[in-house]
């Protein structure tokens, strides 16, 4: 794959990997998998961006920086850009935006 990225396999191929190293940093917490796994995201998304599957990588890393890496901003960031970039996909903008409203009325704040 790393030779040729032409094949019809590709973008399910970054998406798997990009999935094994989000469920692995799940585990084992390691910075190496959630680079490798926020990298295998993002070039399915800039390489493949009309593969049925860049929508989900988008959302993916929506998800990634919320609930792995406790970014709020940095996944609200992402979430935008699959409503933005992908308004027919999977993901789209109001079911998004939806979910994030959802999302972040579960957060509780506790008084220090």
């Amino acid at each position: 794959m790393t030779q040729d990225r032409s094949g019809p396999f590709t973008p399910k191929c970054l998406y798997l990997i990009a999935q094994i190293h989000h469920y692995l940093y799940q585990f084992h917490k390691t910075d190496g998998d959630a680079q490798a796994a926020i990298r295998h995201y993002r070039l399915l998304i800039q390489e493949y961006p009309h593969s049925n599957l860049a929508d989900d990588a988008q959302f993916m890393l929506g998800i990634f920086y919320l609930e792995e890496l406790h970014q709020p901003a940095q996944a609200y960031s992402e979430f935008l850009k699959v409503g933005i970039h992908f308004p027919t996909g999977t993901w789209p903008l109001e079911p998004t935006r939806s979910w994030l409203n959802w999302k972040a009325s579960t957060v509780v704040v506790l008084p220090i």
